[in-house]
């Protein structure tokens, strides 16, 4: 079924338009401060309004969904040039036809696809999706292709600087295109020089720490690929930074820095599971009394 998608400004909604999607509303919800304009940076920043997008679209349409109608209307605000080509990058996945209702009679479908080396052909909603320092320079490429597991971003790393932070994750898969330098990759207790061409693999399991470096005097491009637990970026995770001594406790519900040196085994915690105590800081224990549980005696 080829279906065909309208975009409608929500001064201009009709009754008899359904099924109607209000991402005139989303919008204002999801993008405090920017009406009709998409965030500079991050493409996080994105994620919250393309999955309810998302989710909202596969209720009414798909391309193996027989209960779909031919047409389906959006409401939206009055788009800047980057909002507009965000809103139709994701709807020209579920589509074959974008049109904007009664202003646009060409076909506004784009595909579902970035150039990672042409940045003078990058559209509006592109280059909104950029940060640049003094450190580097950074692409997000993620929902522009899809909202997904996946979240990609291209980075320039400047001269005597890193990727990140030497670090592992407990969620969150990641691995490491080198597209362009020579740099160095730390991984776990080793340094190993690496070319333009190399693929880095760090699955979650062992918690192996690595990182890229910049350290051999020239600009390294990289394609950072991270794999979520689920479309919504918001997965607990626990991150360990060993040089710094951190383990951080990331995601909903979750935002604590937890010294590593306050870690210990398990054996006294599995040892003494049934009684009462309190944990201190340098490991040791206290006294205490909880319903339920005899006190610790020793």
């Amino acid at each position: 079924m080829i279906m065909k998608i309208l975009l409608v400004d929500r001064e201009e909604i009709k009754d008899n338009m359904v099924p109607l999607i209000r991402s005139d509303i989303a919008w204002d919800l999801f993008f405090p401060g920017y009406p009709g304009d998409l965030p500079q940076g991050h493409g996080r920043r994105a994620y919250p309004f393309s999955n309810w997008l998302w989710d909202e679209l596969g209720m009414v349409g798909g391309y193996l969904n027989k209960n779909s109608g031919k047409v389906i209307f959006i409401a939206t605000p009055q788009l800047s040039d980057s909002g507009r080509e965000f809103v139709l990058r994701l709807c020209s996945m579920w589509a074959d036809e974008i049109y904007i209702y009664e202003k646009e009679e060409n076909n506004l479908w784009i595909p579902p696809m970035v150039n990672l080396f042409h940045e003078s052909d990058m559209d509006n909603a592109e280059k909104r999706m950029t940060l640049k320092d003094d450190d580097g320079y950074q692409r997000f490429f993620m929902p522009l292709i899809g909202p997904s597991r996946s979240f990609f971003r291209l980075e320039k790393i400047s001269p005597g600087n890193s990727s990140a932070r030497l670090h592992s994750h407990s969620a969150v898969d990641e691995y490491y295109l080198l597209l362009n330098g020579r740099a160095t990759l730390m991984i776990g207790t080793k340094s190993i020089h690496i070319e333009p061409g190399t693929l880095i693999g760090k699955p979650t399991g062992p918690d192996l720490v690595s990182q890229l470096l910049a350290d051999r005097g020239e600009e390294i491009e990289v394609l950072d690929m991270e794999i979520w637990p689920d479309s919504y970026y918001t997965a607990k995770d626990l991150v360990s930074y060993p040089e710094h001594g951190e383990l951080f406790m990331r995601g909903s519900g979750w935002g604590s820095i937890i010294p590593w040196i306050t870690a210990s085994d398990t054996r006294d915690f599995r040892e003494n599971y049934d009684v009462s105590y309190h944990r201190n800081a340098d490991g040791s224990w206290s006294p205490a009394q909880f319903q339920g549980h005899r006190e610790r005696k020793k």
